[in-house]
């Protein structure tokens, strides 16, 4: 017999701050930066180890606060591209086409370097990542802001059945492709965090 289940999501790199805010304080997950050149996601979250995904009065994204629920992992997760200050840097992450399915965006901010922001950029993303039997492994590509040889570009990697997120520096991860199985990265065919489609608010899952 099927029936609807909300999802369980695992956070990784949520970490809920005090924010204050016209109306009071909240609980939230803070993206980018406030000021010229920069914009700034507010994201009510609960203090939790695992979250169901909801929506404010107006319709905006809220974290709930939920018992972990591991079989399959499915991942909510915070991607920070800020890097030391450098001129004319850009701070990004993307995916490869074949899992563009399995992202959701949830929220974006972006920071940026100089006082009008017009140093340098980058980008604060909240994501869905939900890994599946066809595609059990989702790596993610991050591009901190940055010169060259001032901070690695680097790829985390999500799996359908282990609730950690594997971080491996970008010049190392085709050895541990090769040996683990893990799918290829072909910079040219990336396709940013920005890019993805937008989560729906679809938060159910047929259960057996």
């Amino acid at each position: 017999m099927e029936e609807n289940r909300e999802k369980i999501w695992t956070p990784v790199n949520i970490e809920p701050r005090d924010v204050d805010l016209s109306f009071g304080t909240i609980s939230a997950v803070v993206l980018g930066e406030h000021g010229r050149g920069r914009s700034r996601a507010v994201v009510p979250a609960d203090v939790a180890p695992a979250y169901t995904i909801g929506r404010t009065r107006i319709g905006n994204i809220r974290l709930n606060g939920a018992d972990p629920d591991l079989d399959p992992v499915r991942f909510i997760v915070r991607v920070n591209c800020d890097g030391p200050y450098t001129r004319g840097t850009r701070g990004w992450a993307g995916i490869m086409p074949e899992h563009v399915d399995l992202v959701r965006l949830l929220a974006i901010g972006n920071g940026a370097f100089g006082d009008a922001g017009r140093i340098g950029t980058w980008y604060d993303y909240l994501v869905t990542v939900e890994p599946t039997d066809e595609h059990p492994v989702v790596p993610i590509l991050v591009a901190p802001a940055s010169s060259p040889g001032k901070v690695d570009q680097y790829v985390m990697v999500f799996r359908r059945h282990d609730i950690r997120a594997a971080r491996i520096i970008e010049d190392e991860y085709s050895l541990a492709a090769d040996a683990e199985g893990y799918p290829p990265i072909d910079l040219g065919r990336l396709i940013l965090l920005n890019d993805v489609r937008k989560y729906d608010g679809r938060n159910k899952n047929k259960a057996a």
